[in-house]
């Protein structure tokens, strides 16, 4: 949702402004906001981290931010042109991190004022949505862009920030559902959080053949999508949905489970039972640390 308008002669009327507060991203119409948010989208997760990005030949500069509202999580964005950025702060071109540094300030004031301006939206908006990811949960990017960056990640193989499971709960030895497989790919959400996020693909084997999600059993997509929601809200915590997305993606004519994961701010625990473990990830794998090393690495990570 448009929050606050860039200078364009379509919004000097005040009913044309009025009008085009609060209308999504898509229908605003204007490259530099579109394509900000395109590119935020398609990074491995939600990443808070400013980036760059063209428009036109044009270079702009923009970040995104989780802003709390109430015992909510809305992400908020800013975008500005470089030449702007860098008149603004009064600084040579080439001193980037200056200008990385001015654009979160720039994010977190003016984030603030926009929280308070449009509070009351806001948590009908957050509701909303809400009351239609618990009651329906339609699945979400199946486009055919998003199929081609699947199937470019497929081809790059497992990394650290890319992971295949074949199944969601079904295991192939067995030949029924697994506990086991469940915590397998949730191990590596949490090692996606707490590392530097990434992509956890569903229904792609370990040689990144696209088998689907078929063999999972489930009655319908909703179903399944309600299972993936379930799970995480019960093992990892439902205050990390605010770093995670996922939907079903059509490839070859079968459908494969995309989980974008980007870096948590807390650490993150798989809990089973009563056990609570931590994973990083180190390479195409997930490694569990003990007591010792968690308060190692988590001092390590604070101090980055």
């Amino acid at each position: 949702m448009i929050l606050g308008l860039p200078r364009d002669d379509r919004f000097e009327d005040a009913d044309a402004e009025k009008a085009a507060i609060l209308s999504p991203v898509e229908d605003i119409g204007i490259p530099s906001v579109s394509e900000a948010f395109s590119n935020w989208e398609r990074t491995d997760g939600f990443s808070p981290e400013p980036f760059e990005y063209d428009v036109e030949n044009t270079p702009w500069w923009a970040e995104f931010r989780a802003i709390p509202l109430d015992n909510r999580t809305v992400w908020l964005g800013i975008a500005l042109p470089e030449e702007e950025l860098f008149r603004r702060i009064g600084v040579p071109r080439h001193v980037v991190p200056a200008a990385i540094v001015v654009i979160g300030l720039i994010a977190f004031i003016g984030s603030i004022f926009v929280v308070r301006r449009h509070a009351a939206h806001l948590r009908a908006l957050t509701l909303e949505h809400e009351r239609l990811a618990r009651g329906t949960l339609q699945q979400t990017l199946i486009t055919d862009e998003t199929a081609g960056e699947v199937l470019a990640l497929i081809e790059k193989g497992e990394s650290e920030r890319l992971e295949f499971k074949s199944t969601a709960r079904w295991n192939l030895r067995t030949d029924k559902p697994g506990k086991e497989i469940e915590l397998a790919w949730l191990k590596g959400v949490v090692g996606f959080l707490n590392t530097d996020g990434g992509v956890l693909l569903i229904g792609v084997d370990d040689n990144g053949k696209v088998t689907g999600v078929g063999r999972d059993n489930f009655q319908n997509e909703d179903k399944y999508l309600r299972h993936i929601d379930n799970l995480i809200n019960q093992h990892i915590g439902p205050e990390y949905l605010q770093f995670i997305r996922y939907g079903l993606v059509g490839i070859d004519g079968e459908k494969v489970v995309m989980i974008r994961c980007a870096r948590s701010n807390d650490p993150a625990f798989l809990k089973n039972n009563k056990d609570e473990d931590f994973f990083v990830r180190t390479g195409p794998a997930s490694r569990k640390l003990s007591p010792s090393q968690i308060l190692k690495y988590l001092e390590a990570r604070q101090n980055r």
